[in-house]
């Protein structure tokens, strides 16, 4: 990589790379060592997890059945999910099945527009497609989303 503090052994010297990692260790032989900390369990296939970059904290991590729940900074996760499309997600029982709610993203300037992007698998008649709606939060709650702005 051109950038060398992504490079080892800088990812160790930069604080930056290595603030929110938990603990990071060299081995005897100089190999980087990441201690994993569990934030999250009880899922069903978690596929996504992000953040909305808007000074909250809350991450988010959206499941295969369509729900997406949200976790405050306490790692806590609110009890109504954040966004439930189940409904319109179109996914099976089948183990290893691809289909369902696939991705989340915030757009760029949600702290201000409260816009995000969805993208999953539904049925339209006997075809199969994908769809990639924009929703908005809800105006009266953070920590929902307005179902009927889906377009």
């Amino acid at each position: 990589m051109d950038d060398g503090d992504y490079c080892y052994p800088h990812l160790l010297s930069n604080q930056k790379l290595t603030q929110n990692l938990g603990r990071v260790e060299m081995d005897s032989d100089g190999c980087l060592q990441l201690c994993l900390e569990e934030v999250a369990n009880g899922l069903r296939n978690p596929l996504a997890m992000v953040h909305a970059n808007d000074g909250t904290h809350r991450f988010f991590v959206g499941e295969q059945v369509g729900l997406v729940w949200a976790f405050l900074p306490d790692r806590s996760k609110l009890e109504k999910p954040f966004l439930n499309i189940t409904k319109a997600v179109l996914t099976s029982s089948w183990e290893g099945d691809e289909r369902g709610f696939l991705g989340i993203t915030f757009h760029p300037k949600y702290k201000y527009n409260g816009k995000l992007y969805v993208y999953y698998s539904v049925e339209i008649g006997f075809d199969e497609r994908i769809r990639i709606s924009e929703f908005r939060v809800s105006a009266n709650d953070m920590n929902l989303v307005d179902h009927t702005s889906e377009r």
